[in-house]
């Protein structure tokens, strides 16, 4: 079952949605259904030209730490309604456990390469995703699947650039290796 709650504030000096402010308003068990809050912009600190266009945590790493109290996803209204984003499908992989395909690494970096046993500990942690740079400002709508992927020995993005887990755009599909995890 999902239960949806629509807040709207309008508040003159509010410039997005608080975290604990809008879970503290609407919450369900979340042994029970997976809470969704819908806003119409989130607080937080980017680049220019850039948003958040939602978030959502992990699950349980383990069985000591605790779930938070209030989980759930806070997405923005425009990028729930609009045909051609993939937030809410990238956000729902982070409830399942699914991490960023640029892990590790940022804009400027990369993130760890595996040698090829360290695959399911480093990086996104899933053996078939090459490593890969937050494409967030590069435009991954721009690279061609042939291009030369810096973080992996200038081998070919073959699109990786397009998975639904990294940033940039043009998000399209999730690799198979993502599916068992």
């Amino acid at each position: 079952m999902m239960r949806m709650a629509w807040w709207y504030l309008v508040l003159p000096t509010v410039t997005g949605a608080d975290n604990e402010a809008i879970r503290s308003l609407s919450f369900w068990p979340n042994n029970l259904v997976y809470n969704i809050w819908v806003v119409w912009k989130i607080a937080a600190d980017v680049p220019a030209g850039t948003f958040v266009g939602g978030y959502a945590n992990l699950p349980l790493e383990s069985t000591y730490r605790p779930a938070h109290i209030k989980e759930g996803m806070m997405i923005i209204a425009s990028q729930l309604i609009s045909p051609s984003s993939t937030t809410l499908t990238h956000e729902l992989g982070h409830a399942f456990g699914l991490y960023h395909t640029f892990e590790g690494g940022d804009q400027t970096n990369c993130p760890p390469l595996t040698d090829g046993t360290n695959c399911s500990t480093i990086g996104d942690k899933v053996c078939d995703t090459d490593p890969v740079k937050n494409l967030l400002q590069a435009g991954a709508c721009a690279i061609l699947n042939t291009d030369p992927n810096p973080c992996y020995n200038n081998n070919p993005y073959n699109g990786i650039q397009k998975n639904i887990m990294g940033y940039g755009g043009a998000s399209t599909a999730l690799r198979p290796g993502r599916a068992t995890e």
